[in-house]
């Protein structure tokens, strides 16, 4: 497979993009996205009793076509997606990113009842409806809080922060079970999982909670990421063979999310370094696994202008 660089019109093959194993190419719109909240979903269950069901607001693209990239040459893209979590404005933020990354990935075939017949055919109706795709806000949000959560879990882990584990990781009183509790920053969503238990029937489980020792919270705060991240992967992730490629074969994510789960697997698994945000630019970067690991710009360029700017302000 092949891809072609808009700026120089280079070609460029699978192998200069892929990261280990994996390698992944996304589309995005050419024109962008937009916001619809007036479509909805083309099944037979949102219209089941005459009137649509609207699930909305979609992002979805109104022109088709676009440009092809490869998501796993950014580094920290997955960590840049949590942070779509903190802006004020999340649905421009979710715009934004996506503009520039595509969508998540398996969108949802909708149509708008409003819509009034055109004089072009369409590539495709449904009930005599022009119809189009999209990923509802909701989905989105589901994907960013998720993320979000594991990355900042992630980061309790390696960091070994057991007072913040200690809020989400909890035994029970009689040490047979370790639960995990979550509640977004919005109040609006909770989650209560069953880390490991001796009462699940599970020999894997059984033997993690003799191995833990009674009241630790970052080893089964561990295993519960790792639990995590292989369940979103799980099935979204397929080896293929490759043409024009040394390698001839390559695991291939569906879709951007997934992709997005494979860079942060290649993180947790050592493979690549955390990424650093970038003191000047604020844009991630991933050290070279030999060079210094206290790097706090991505380049000399955003080092002299912090610099500069503090000199210019130290000045006044």
């Amino acid at each position: 497979m092949k891809l072609k660089k808009q700026e120089t019109r280079q070609v460029i093959t699978v192998d200069e993009t892929a990261k280990g194993p994996f390698a992944y190419f996304a589309p995005v719109a050419a024109k962008g996205y937009e916001w619809n909240a007036e479509a909805v979903e083309a099944t037979s269950r949102t219209w089941a009793n005459g009137d649509p069901i609207n699930q909305g607001p979609w992002l979805l693209d109104p022109e088709g076509g676009g440009r092809w990239y490869a998501p796993l040459e950014k580094p920290g893209l997955h960590r840049i997606f949590a942070r779509l979590q903190t802006k004020k404005n999340v649905r421009g933020a979710i715009k934004k990113f996506a503009d520039r990354y595509g969508l998540l990935g398996h969108p949802k075939r909708l149509v708008n009842p409003q819509q009034k017949p055109t004089s072009t055919r369409p590539r495709s109706t449904w009930r005599g409806l022009p119809t189009f795709y999209g990923i509802s806000l909701d989905d989105w949000q589901q994907a960013i809080d998720d993320m979000a959560l594991l990355i900042k879990l992630w980061d309790w882990v390696r960091e070994e922060r057991s007072d913040r584990l200690s809020q989400r990781v909890k035994w029970n009183r009689t040490r047979t079970g370790v639960y995990f509790e979550w509640v977004s920053a919005d109040g609006h969503r909770s989650r209560r999982a069953v880390i490991a238990s001796k009462f699940l029937g599970s020999e894997s489980q059984e033997r993690m909670l003799e191995e833990w020792q009674p009241g630790d919270v970052i080893e089964p705060a561990r295993y519960f990421l790792y639990t995590e991240i292989n369940m979103h992967l799980s099935g979204h992730v397929s080896p293929s063979l490759t043409l024009n490629s040394d390698k001839g074969i390559y695991m291939y994510p569906d879709c951007l999310l997934s992709a997005l789960y494979v860079l942060f697997s290649l993180e947790v698994a050592g493979l690549v370094r955390p990424p650093i945000m970038c003191n000047g630019c604020g844009s991630y970067f991933v050290p070279e696994m030999s060079g210094r690991s206290t790097r706090k710009y991505c380049g000399t360029s955003c080092r002299k202008r912090v610099h500069y700017r503090k000199r210019f302000a130290f000045s006044k």
